[in-house]
């Protein structure tokens, strides 16, 4: 049959150039939605920024004057050699057994000397003084009959400890104890007083001289004294509380402790890190913390979360208005409200703080309450905790846009502090033989001497800076 076309009297030609440009559109077509199709969609407006808080406290003073630099790097170790210390050797009967306070007494020398650069010269002092220790000498021989003195004076040990380090007579100084004064204060609070005036001081408070407490506990045998009855070669304990000995009936585990003082936190630092893990490689327990931490700025990670700013109750929805150039700086491409919102360290909220703004005024407000707890999500990257919110106005923002980063800043009053690390090395009384892993008033004594500066700054990182405000110089 012959085609219409023909017979209608269209040239064959025309006929087949038709078609081959037909086809051709057809398949700039077909290729062009192809290539649309392989186009990545546009990424999605940023929900979070990533950003760090410094952590420090506010109006930091500055090292008191008249406390000269050491000039050498003389080291002190401080060891209490009263009977009570004498419970941690074995008796004769027990000799081949390995005592871990001996061990421990010779890692404190030993990281003393290295957490300061080493070529130390380190001077020994025993309280309460004895003919059998040279004051300011040798390490003496860790044996039982070293610890024979009476009552532990505390006070004056803790005296002479304090003044060492601060008039730079040593660089660094340990006192090894187990806080048990045996006098009118029970247990540990007997080093309180002595230790509180340091703490208190310019040079402690700036940041200049640090403190840390290790807590170690080892094998305990007792020892004895009038009225202690002996179980076998098990010796007494003697207690505080009820003034008297009482009689062990096994082989305890008892708390020692060395408190180190230095000049900078990397020495205090260094030698508490390096003993407890040396001790914890022995199979002891160990605590350890840097009591004057609070004087040291720290960085925390966190996150802060973009959305709109939501009505009456309503929840928040996914925010479309700022988004982020390939350089990093944000622009606002619709006038709606924002909520910035950042979360805070656990552990470093001020209490009743007052928030700064560094867009205050410039598209930025601060809600009336500018901190708010929120609930933690399952799956979500950040945790619940407090937030602290600004809201940003992208009507203000694109018209002026602010010079410089958006940066927060908290100043309020420190949360209170708490010494629950330690409250497994915390007891109220001795009384019976269950607490003597434990000693009378531990927290008590930590949470009166760690530092608490009188107001905690937050510091943000800069968190963003607008598109076109250079443009505006």
């Amino acid at each position: 049959m012959t085609p219409p076309s023909i017979r209608a009297g269209r040239r064959p030609e025309v006929l087949i150039a038709s078609v081959v440009v037909g086809a051709v559109v057809v398949m700039l077509l077909v290729l062009r939605s192809l290539s649309k199709g392989d186009d990545p969609p546009p990424p999605p407006p940023p929900a979070e920024v990533a950003m760090t808080w410094t952590v420090r406290p506010a109006g930091s003073i500055a090292p008191a004057s008249g406390h000269p630099e050491a000039e050498g790097h003389d080291l002190a170790i401080y060891l209490d050699i009263s009977k009570s210390m004498r419970g941690f050797l074995p008796p004769p009967s027990h000799s081949p057994q390995i005592s871990g306070f001996r061990d421990v007494v010779e890692l404190v020398q030993v990281h003393l000397v290295s957490a300061t650069g080493g070529g130390s010269r380190v001077r020994w002092y025993a309280f309460p003084a004895t003919r059998d220790v040279v004051q300011g000498g040798d390490a003496p021989r860790i044996e039982r009959q070293l610890f024979k003195g009476p009552d532990t004076p505390l006070a004056s040990a803790l005296a002479e400890l304090t003044l060492s380090v601060q008039n730079g007579e040593v660089e660094a100084a340990a006192l090894i104890t187990d806080l048990k004064s045996s006098q009118a204060v029970l247990g540990a609070m007997g080093a309180l007083r002595p230790l509180r005036a340091w703490f208190d001081s310019a040079a402690v408070r700036g940041g200049a001289l640090h403190a840390g407490l290790l807590g170690v506990r080892s094998s305990y045998w007792g020892f004895s004294g009038p009225g202690c009855t002996a179980q076998g070669d098990l010796l007494c304990w003697y207690s505080e509380q009820l003034h008297g000995f009482r009689s062990l009936t096994g082989v305890a585990q008892a708390p020692f402790y060395v408190l180190v003082l230095g000049r900078g936190p990397k020495v205090v630092e260094d030698f508490g890190d390096r003993v407890r893990r040396g001790a914890q490689t022995l199979g002891l327990q160990t605590e350890w913390e840097l009591l004057t931490a609070a004087s040291l700025p720290r960085t925390v990670t966190a996150t802060c979360t973009l959305a709109e700013v939501a009505h009456d109750g309503e929840p928040q929805q996914q925010q479309y208005a700022l988004t982020r150039d390939l350089a990093g700086n944000w622009q606002c491409m619709q006038d709606d409200r924002i909520e910035l919102s950042c979360e805070l360290p656990p552990d470093a909220v001020p209490v009743g703080p007052r928030l700064d703004v560094s867009w205050w005024g410039q598209g930025a407000e601060v809600p009336e309450s500018p901190l708010v707890s929120t609930p933690g999500k399952p799956g979500a990257r950040s945790a619940g905790g407090q937030r602290v919110r600004v809201v940003l106005n992208c009507e203000q923002l694109r018209d002026k846009p602010p010079h410089g980063d958006l940066t927060l800043r908290l100043v309020g009053q420190p949360p209170s502090s708490s010494a629950r690390r330690w409250d497994n090395w915390t007891s109220i009384n001795d009384e019976k033989e269950q607490d003597i892993s434990r000693t009378p008033q531990l927290a008590d004594l930590v949470n009166g001497l760690r530092l608490r500066p009188t107001a905690l700054e937050l510091a943000s990182s800069p968190l963003m800076r607008m598109t076109g405000a250079e443009q505006r110089r």
